[in-house]
């Protein structure tokens, strides 16, 4: 698998994955009635075999180049529940600052992470 088809699919593993992880959390609202309940659901099943469907893309990846990434995307995913919508709207400001200059990007994660 080539290095940028290797990038679709698993942006599309996290992504799906943040999907159906959100919009599950939509379920306990007071919004989960019905016209939303009645097109959110379908909507979670796809997601759930889309998840499925690309994990399983995923596993035919050899496995160093699994495992390489793994650990990342597994944190990535963690921290982006864990966060609020905000939190992502400043990330893609952070994406938006590295595409600009990365060494200063870079500098200042690693300063802050080894604080």
């Amino acid at each position: 698998m080539k290095n940028q088809d290797l990038e679709k699919v698993t942006a599309s593993i996290v992504y799906s994955y943040l999907a159906l992880h959100h919009n599950e959390q939509v379920k306990h609202t007071g919004y989960y009635k019905s016209k939303l309940k009645e097109t959110l659901r379908p909507a979670l099943i796809q997601l759930q075999k889309i998840e499925r469907k690309e994990f399983d893309k995923m596993e035919s990846v050899e496995s160093n180049v699994t495992h390489q990434i793994s650990s990342n995307i597994i944190t990535y995913m963690e921290q982006m529940i864990k966060g609020s919508f905000t939190d992502t709207l400043l990330l893609a400001n952070m994406q938006m600052a590295y595409k600009k200059n990365p060494q200063e990007i870079e500098k200042t994660i690693n300063k802050v992470l080894n604080q």
